[in-house]
């Protein structure tokens, strides 16, 4: 099973890349994320070197209630969507 790598692992291993301090590191991110959901909410897509994130329209579906076992609706909706870039898929091909 992998390992979930927590922010604060990424935090350290950033700084310690950077030489940059843990907490200039951690303002960064959580400004890099605000960032992102503002962008996101405008309905732009933001690209990365390793792929880029968009806001995709889901839509309506009929599904079933797991707690009545009833037919429902499941409303259209937006949400967010991560798509790699080419290089970075290529990383792991065999």
């Amino acid at each position: 099973m992998s390992k979930v790598v927590t922010k604060m692992e990424f935090v350290d291993a950033v700084a310690s890349a950077t030489k940059l301090q843990k907490t200039q590191v951690s303002s960064i991110f959580d400004e890099m994320s605000t960032f992102l959901k503002k962008s996101l909410k405008s309905g732009n897509e933001v690209k990365f070197p390793f792929g880029k994130v968009k806001v995709v329209s889901v839509k309506a579906k009929k599904g079933i209630n797991p707690f009545t076992k009833k037919p429902m609706t499941i409303p259209a909706c937006k949400k967010p969507k991560f798509v790699f870039s080419k290089e970075f898929k290529l990383m792991f091909k065999k």
